[in-house]
């Protein structure tokens, strides 16, 4: 993470807006309850709604900068190629 950030501090990399950090912690909270409901044994009900909770967050969020006109769609779509590596 250090490295990203100087990256960016650099100019290597352009500063993520604030609607591109929500849309990437909305996928890494997706894709971290994907992996719980995978794991053997299983994580604790208070975990499962501990991330859920942080869903809903992550949804408001969302919901709140697509009200203000930002393109929701296509910073869901980076967050989501750049978390699954395409």
């Amino acid at each position: 993470m250090q490295n990203a950030i100087a990256e960016e501090q650099a100019g290597l990399h352009k500063k993520k807006m604030a609607v591109e950090k929500a849309a990437d912690h909305k996928v890494l909270v997706m894709a971290a309850i994907a992996g719980m409901q995978r794991m053997v044994p299983r994580p604790s009900r208070q975990i499962f709604q501990q991330h859920d909770q942080y869903l809903q967050e992550a949804n408001e969020t969302l919901k709140r900068f697509q009200a203000a006109g930002e393109d929701v769609e296509a910073a869901m779509r980076r967050a989501t190629e750049s978390q699954l590596g395409l």
